[in-house]
């Protein structure tokens, strides 16, 4: 009977060990976004644009972003108050 239980130890600690490897592997493998720098994050990012086709950002939390002009209009006749 001790024999079985030692062999039952070396498997667990088999299959422990070729987990803990499969699992550095995968998270090695991850594709992981750039972390903005503090310069970055102590002024905000910031980047207005221009477009009607730009899609609408959604910020989770506290986060300082740029806003998407839709519309602009011009006064005038001769169009030169733009």
């Amino acid at each position: 009977m001790g024999l079985e239980t030692a062999t039952l130890v070396w498997i667990g600690i088999i299959i422990s060990a070729a987990s803990a490897a499969y699992s550095i592997i995968a998270i090695s493998q991850l594709d992981m976004p750039d972390m903005p720098t503090g310069a970055d994050e102590a002024r905000g990012i910031k980047a207005n644009t221009r477009s009607t086709q730009e899609s609408i950002k959604i910020a989770y939390g506290k986060r300082r972003v740029g806003g998407n002009d839709v519309f602009a209009t011009t006064e005038g006749n001769d169009n030169d108050k733009i």
